[in-house]
């Protein structure tokens, strides 16, 4: 938006009209554009030196680099020729005004027109900033981003990995980016023809997946962000398909099949920007204790990552995501009302039940074959 400067004019051109009512400089100045702005000068009998002559004068509003043009009328004009001045212009010398006369000095005090044009000020560097729907903005915050500026987005965060919920500033090429993501968060993507909405529920929060020649995991840098489903997805799935958790999550229909399914639900460019994870979970076949470690891209979240405690599960499947040791709901919609979602933990005690969020969001569990919803989480 431009700023409206209103700057009166003394001009005095031997009329009653200029006296009584003085002209008025309406100027629209935008970053980068030069200010003109008319004034006066007065300049007095005393002058130095033998020619060129010259005398410092005070002119309101001028800067190191403003240049200063004088624009005598004709009564102005008459006094210089009567004096032999043969050119008056005025020096700015670093803020300094000096008015110099060639040929001679002017005999009468003089008032007289200037105009004064200020530099053109240096633009900013360009600032972009990811947010919702506009894509390119002042506003920090990533909620509602759209669909054609995600790609940007997460190749932004992709390239980054320790993002903390502190404003992070990148430079890229000569655009200074800006952008603010904080646990809670949202942004919808299109998932499968409709829109889902994901929760940032985590920072520094999952241990990326890196393995050496040999295949060992040699990890010890973190994702940036996690997202999770703020609510369910529409289709209902099962753990899988018989009433069995043995082999836990690594071996679960769940994960070697469905989860592909929804990584492939999402945007091209979130699929590439998704980064895989270390994900701990018991062996299932009803085991009190013993966990596995396995790579995941898509993954569901263990009950100690919600509850932040065990209920029915077994200790060592992580910790608590920020989001829900902030307090944030653990209740989940399907189709407009509350509905069960399942957790990645097979139960302790049983070889055939996996962990889920009740629609009341309480910890609960249920047979593997159960069809249950899906709010699925992946890293950036």
């Amino acid at each position: 938006m431009a700023t409206e400067y209103r700057i009166n004019m003394k001009r005095y051109n031997g009329t009653d009209y200029d006296i009584m009512y003085p002209r008025t400089l309406i100027e629209q100045v935008t970053d980068g554009q030069k200010q003109i702005i008319v004034d006066s000068v007065s300049l007095g009998k005393s002058w130095t030196g033998t020619g060129p002559y010259t005398q410092v004068v005070t002119i309101d509003g001028i800067e190191s680099d403003s240049k200063i043009d004088l624009q005598p009328d004709a009564s102005v004009i008459n006094k210089l020729v009567e004096s032999g001045t043969t050119a008056l212009y005025i020096v700015n010398d670093n803020g300094v005004a000096t008015a110099v006369a060639v040929g001679a000095a002017p005999n009468d005090v003089l008032e007289i027109q200037c105009t004064i044009t200020k530099a053109a000020a240096t633009p900013p560097r360009p600032r972009v900033s990811i947010n919702a729907q506009s894509g390119v903005t002042y506003a920090n915050g990533i909620s509602g981003i759209s669909a054609e500026k995600m790609g940007l987005y997460a190749k932004l965060i992709s390239n980054n990995a320790s993002i903390t919920n502190e404003t992070n500033v990148v430079y890229i090429d000569d655009y200074e980016l800006h952008y603010k993501v904080s646990i809670g968060d949202q942004v919808t993507l299109a998932m499968n023809g409709t829109d889902y909405a994901f929760d940032v529920i985590g920072f520094n929060h999952d241990t990326l997946t890196t393995e050496n020649a040999y295949g060992a995991n040699t990890a010890t840098s973190k994702a940036g962000i996690t997202f999770q489903m703020h609510d369910l997805f529409a289709t209902t799935y099962v753990m899988n398909s018989s009433n069995t958790n043995s082999g836990g999550w690594k071996s679960s229909a769940m994960r070697t099949s469905t989860m592909a399914t929804m990584k492939g639900y999402l945007p091209a460019a979130w699929q590439t920007a998704i980064k895989p994870v270390n994900k701990v979970s018991d062996t299932g076949g009803g085991s009190s204790s013993g966990t596995e470690t396995v790579s995941d891209s898509c993954f569901l979240l263990a009950e100690i990552e919600i509850f932040g405690s065990t209920t029915h599960s077994v200790s060592g499947e992580g910790t608590q995501y920020a989001y829900y040791k902030a307090g944030n709901s653990k209740v989940k919609n399907k189709g407009g009302s509350a509905y069960g979602w399942w957790e990645r933990s097979p139960i302790s005690i049983s070889s055939g039940d996996f962990c889920f969020v009740a629609g009341n969001g309480s910890a609960d569990f249920n047979a593997a074959s159960s069809s249950k919803g899906l709010a699925f989480a992946f890293c950036i």
